[in-house]
């Protein structure tokens, strides 16, 4: 994003002001604001993890959710970490199959029909990485989607044969596949 020039004025201003009384990152707080009130004038009310002064909300403490709302902003920043990476092989650890990473999904993204499909005994829990795979078995190629407690890296060495793989990724290298598209 570009500020014009008052906001840049503006800007440089107040981190001089604030860098000699304060904090350094106190002129960043305001200059923060600024871009956050430029982009989306909603999100004045959400507190960043990270930088909890940014905002007026208090922190949420749940495990999942970077950022609390006052009521005016619906957005949340994810905070959960993945344990496998894009172009991993990775295997299921009780169904005969295996499959390359090409997705990752913070927490359960599907739909409740094929949420309920799952046998109850065996529902994983929803709060937790969701990965799409380029899947295979002895039999065909189709996409899964995997929680993340029924996956275990596949160590092998071996190639998934999936027909598909070469739209996503460069070739085989190390026992994991290049991504072969830029990401956003």
């Amino acid at each position: 994003m570009v500020l014009g020039r008052s906001a840049r004025t503006k800007a440089s201003r107040h981190m001089a002001e604030t860098s000699k009384s304060g904090p350094p990152l106190l002129g960043l707080h305001w200059l923060f604001k600024q871009i956050m009130a430029a982009i989306c004038p909603t999100h004045m009310g959400c507190v960043h993890e990270l930088f909890p002064w940014f905002g007026v909300a208090g922190l949420d403490k749940s495990p999942l959710k970077g950022l609390r709302t006052n009521g005016r902003c619906t957005e949340v920043m994810i905070r959960t970490r993945a344990k496998y990476h894009l172009g991993q092989i990775v295997r299921h650890k009780k169904h005969p199959f295996r499959g390359v990473i090409f997705d990752v999904d913070p927490e359960f993204a599907n739909t409740e029909e094929w949420y309920e499909a799952i046998p109850e005994d065996s529902r994983p829990e929803k709060d937790q990485p969701y990965y799409h795979l380029l899947a295979e078995n002895e039999q065909s190629y189709y996409v899964a989607y995997v929680s993340e407690q029924n996956l275990v890296a596949d160590y092998s060495g071996e190639p998934v044969d999936h027909p598909d793989i070469p739209d996503l990724f460069g070739p085989f290298t190390d026992g994991a596949y290049p991504l072969h598209f830029q990401l956003n």
